[in-house]
């Protein structure tokens, strides 16, 4: 009988061990696991280009969305919830009006399970959820919006804002000019905007232009525009004169926020930049002018869902729009077929689900997983292979002969994720040599239970017996 010891430091499970001398194998030998010790990677799941395709189908819009190919470890498990919360949300598009509104979420629940959903936005004004500094607001039951300054305003202390940011899905900011003179002078008339900085954090009468942010700026006959990106100050013009009637609107959709404005039911697209995704975004409104040379009416924001306050009073219905024209506005919500698809085991394996494809009938449906999630990749079983000695082992996982030594029935579950392994009987499998071996090196894998390549760490360490 032989004893022989391999050891490999390779992070997924194979070894080739070399001898200085040749190890000779008797015509019909048979070998045996003594023992095995290794260190399983807390790396814990890699998305990949098959397992991280998902497909999301409400009413028959398909959306195929491709994640970003990435490990996920212990530390940033949650990086992969806002990921495919991200990539969902860039598929929503005004490609069909029944996404208008809508915002993924991808998150764990009370029970610590995986919870994929949308939530909806209303298409109208949430003004509980709205300040205004020198403004008069719907007057005479109007939906119209105006400085209450006389004459000439050159500065930003008249202006509505929203205290929630706007949504982060697909969604419209949209405003219709119900009255416009322009004053002739440049840095005056009205912003339509979002910022990134908090309301709360504004300084007044004169905000920054990295406060004021991203912006469409309806001035001195023109459409001007301002955003920042990768840190740095954009601006630009469209020369087209701005007319009573146009719907002046910034909207977040397919990835994108574009500003621009419709005309006669056209969209002229004034600029168009690729959302980060991380971002919250503050609308806004501010009035360069004085109370009767600028008048919006038909204010819609679609605000982030998630931020609504179950406290918040029933809308005033005479703010919802009226007459806002040919645009592309949200369908009604009603019950649709809502179907998510994974396109391989291993990602549904990891989020705790247990289908690769599941239907719901519903508005707002919620996607939750069977079992709760758990931080990492943990596996139950290991298999031993030895690949360049034959042996009488046969695998039904694939149906055909291979040459496991030994299954490995010992989970990694625990808390520094070693795997120490000695079997309580020393059960040896036949070699199919049916003349003497000599061998220079030994060959193998260590695989994970369903035949995949394993994350390990550090050194592995395998003892054989060979008689």
């Amino acid at each position: 009988m032989k004893l022989v010891r391999l050891t490999s430091n390779d992070n997924e499970g194979r070894f080739e061990t070399f001898f200085k001398t040749n190890i000779e194998i008797k015509e019909k030998s048979q070998v045996a696991l003594q023992n095995i010790s290794f260190t399983s990677n807390a790396e814990g799941f890699k998305v990949n280009g098959v397992n991280g395709l998902i497909t999301f189908t409400i009413d028959g819009n398909v959306m195929i969305v491709k994640l970003t190919e990435a490990n996920y470890s212990i530390n940033d498990y949650g990086n992969l919830f806002f990921d495919i919360q991200d990539k969902l949300n860039d598929k929503l598009d005004f490609t069909s009006v029944k996404m208008i509104g809508l915002q993924f979420s991808c998150s764990l629940n009370r029970d610590g399970k995986i919870e994929i959903t949308y939530n909806i936005s209303p298409y109208e004004l949430e003004s509980y959820y709205w300040n205004e500094e020198q403004l008069s607001l719907f007057p005479s039951g109007t939906t119209h919006i105006h400085s209450n300054i006389i004459g000439v305003k050159n500065d930003d202390s008249s202006n509505y804002y929203s205290t929630l940011p706007f949504i982060k899905g697909c969604g419209v900011m949209r405003a219709s000019l119900f009255t416009y003179a322009d004053t002739g002078a440049d840095g005056e008339g009205l912003f339509v905007g979002m910022s990134r900085e908090t309301p709360s954090t504004w300084t007044s009468p004169i905000m920054t232009d990295l406060q004021k942010d991203m912006y469409l700026h309806l001035d001195n006959g023109k459409y001007k525009y301002q955003y920042y990106t990768g840190g740095t100050k954009v601006q630009g013009e469209n020369a087209t004169l701005p007319e009573v009637g146009d719907i002046v609107e910034i909207s977040r959709r397919g990835g994108f926020f574009v500003g621009g404005f419709y005309r006669s039911g056209t969209f002229t697209q004034v600029f168009n930049i690729p959302d980060d995704n991380t971002s919250l975004y503050y609308p806004y409104l501010i009035f360069r002018s004085g109370s009767t040379q600028l008048i919006v009416e038909d204010l819609i924001v679609q605000l982030n869902p998630e931020h609504f306050s179950t406290y918040a009073p029933p809308l005033k219905k005479d703010r919802i729009q009226t007459n806002l024209g040919v645009v592309p506005i949200p369908s009604p919500q009603v019950i649709v077929s809502n179907i998510l698809n994974f396109n391989e085991k291993s990602m549904l394996d990891y989020l705790g689900f247990e289908n690769i494809t599941y239907t719901i009938l519903s508005a707002t449906p919620k996607f939750i997983a069977e079992e709760a999630f758990s931080l990492s990749v943990f596996n139950d079983t290991y298999i031993l292979v030895l690949d360049n000695m034959e042996l009488e082992s046969y695998d039904g996982f694939d149906g055909v002969r291979k040459s496991i030594l030994s299954v490995i029935p010992y989970s990694d579950d625990n808390t520094n994720r070693v795997v120490q392994y000695e079997p309580a009987n020393i059960n040896f499998i036949d070699l199919k040599n049916i003349k003497p071996q000599s061998l220079r090196s030994i060959k193998g894998r260590i695989l994970t239970s369903n035949l995949k390549t394993p994350s390990l760490n550090g050194l592995i360490s395998i003892t054989l017996l060979i008689k």
